[in-house]
């Protein structure tokens, strides 16, 4: 590992930290579309997640073969909708999945697509 991409990924979390909400803030004030800025901060955070529990969500949701967690590019949902989708889920990502979609019917597989 590069000692940079470490104090990089650091810097990232203080600055979030420091900065967060004063930023959501502003961003709530000024946003001409506060539901797509809201949806927008949703899939941001999904995304974060996705990367932050990618090495644990591949041990606890997701069996050997499937679609893996910890692409910047997409959400959690999108991960459990493909796995979903191809019988790679464990019976822990099953009833993540399932929760999702009592939420938001359909949730994880509108994600996939």
């Amino acid at each position: 590992m590069k000692i940079i991409n470490f104090f990089l990924a650091l810097v990232a979390f203080v600055a979030l930290w420091v900065l967060g909400v004063p930023l959501y803030l502003t961003g709530v004030l000024f946003s001409k579309n506060r539901s797509k800025y809201h949806l927008n901060i949703g899939i941001t955070f999904d995304q974060s997640g996705g990367v932050l529990g990618g090495p644990l969500f591949n041990l606890i949701l997701r069996k050997k073969g499937g679609h893996k967690f910890g692409n910047p590019d997409e959400t959690i949902s999108f991960v459990l909708g493909q796995n979903k989708a191809s019988g790679h889920l464990t019976a822990f990502g099953r009833w993540c999945a399932n929760k999702l979609n009592q939420i938001d019917p359909k949730h994880v597989e509108k994600a996939k697509s």
